[in-house]
């Protein structure tokens, strides 16, 4: 009897001082939200503990080299040294009674563009300069899209540009990878203004020999242009007002106005001016008097060469051969006075002579049959 209740004592007392050890369990597992892992840097990721059991501890690790967390619910942010990259991380549980588990897990980070880009001119000139931007990335398969500052865009890498008016531009690159990760760049541009000159040619009719004259029309920054240089077809001249220029051959002349403001900036403008010769009519042969439908020669002369003819012949006439040419055949059938122009034409450039020839009224035409059978009007 006395063994006995020794037994029983003894095994109270073992189960007290835990010969008998239960275990408790724990099962590891979390979410993150977003719920993708993978994304453009920085990449900031909230990472929630869902494991269920008796959990005494955890430990996340990033796989980044980043501090490791003992947080329940730890946000982090992942970013990368300017290539893709992926990070593999873990959750690290131990139980109240010792047990220990890990769910492993990828964050895979696209590193955003990394660099800028250069212009190759700090101050431009309206009108006349360009600027070139050139980007400076290593990334490859990049895509860009330029904003100039003035409404005007491109998709180019590297680009030049002009700016038409003066004033300081932002000039923006928004730079995309091929993961759609995208990097905005920024710089300025200063653009100063640039003179507008303006002239025109009068008294020009396209004949020499000629004198012209030249009207200078600038307006825009005029009392800040130092300098006036023109091109006046065969001569140059400086200064604001040129004089008056004689040309006496023929040809094509260019004419070019170039001025230049106290910014150093400079512009040109041209034009061009063809000159012919002047034909000269030196003579023109006709009828004075001419009966109705009877044939008259009217002819000029002149020693211009590659011209053209021209006859106005007042009412009632009818060419009967030499249609554009030195010398016609033409008939009237009205009677009257009658007002003939001749010119002589080389483009513009044209001389021509008036002169007048009376046809007889019908109604009062008696007829002489002369012996050789020609007839006359009396």
């Amino acid at each position: 009897m006395f063994l006995f209740r020794s037994l029983f004592l003894v095994l109270i007392i073992n189960s007290l001082f835990g010969y008998y050890k239960s275990y408790s369990q724990c099962i590891v597992d979390f979410e993150t939200i977003p719920l993708t892992t993978v994304n453009c840097e920085p990449f900031g990721i909230q990472f929630r503990d869902k494991s269920t059991g008796a959990v005494q501890s955890r430990i996340w690790n990033f796989g980044d080299n980043s501090a490791l967390i003992g947080a329940q619910n730890p946000p982090h942010t992942s970013t990368t040294s300017g290539i893709n990259t992926t990070f593999s991380g873990s959750l690290n549980i131990t139980c109240t009674g010792g047990l220990t588990g890990q769910k492993r897990f990828t964050i895979i980070t696209n590193a955003k563009p990394k660099g800028n880009f250069t212009k190759n001119k700090l101050v431009v000139c309206s009108i006349s300069d360009s600027v070139t931007f050139t980007p400076a990335f290593t990334t490859p398969g990049l895509t860009y899209d330029w904003n100039f500052g003035d409404n005007t865009f491109s998709n180019l890498s590297t680009v030049s540009h002009k700016y038409y008016a003066s004033g300081k531009y932002q000039v923006l690159l928004n730079v995309s990878t091929p993961q759609g990760c995208t990097q905005v760049f920024g710089d300025t541009i200063k653009v100063n203004p640039t003179p507008n000159p303006d002239f025109d040619i009068t008294r020009y009719d396209g004949c020499v020999p000629a004198s012209i004259a030249i009207k200078n029309n600038t307006s825009s920054q005029t009392d800040s242009i130092v300098s006036w240089i023109w091109r006046l077809g065969n001569s140059t001249f400086t200064g604001k007002n040129p004089p008056e220029q004689s040309f006496e051959s023929p040809g094509n002349y260019q004419f070019s106005l170039k001025t230049t403001n106290t910014y150093g900036c400079s512009n040109t403008t041209e034009i061009s001016r063809s000159f012919s010769q002047r034909p000269t009519i030196t003579g023109v042969t006709y009828p004075s008097t001419v009966c109705p439908y009877f044939n008259a020669v009217l002819s000029v002369s002149t020693p211009s060469t590659g011209v053209t003819y021209e006859w106005d012949l007042g009412s009632g006439a009818q060419i009967v051969s030499g249609a554009n040419s030195s010398s016609i055949t033409v008939r009237w059938s009205t009677g009257g006075t009658k007002t003939v122009k001749a010119r002589v034409r080389n483009n513009a450039c044209v001389d021509e002579r008036v002169f007048y020839v009376y046809v007889y009224d019908y109604s009062n035409l008696s007829f002489i049959y002369s012996d050789n059978k020609s007839t006359a009007c009396e």
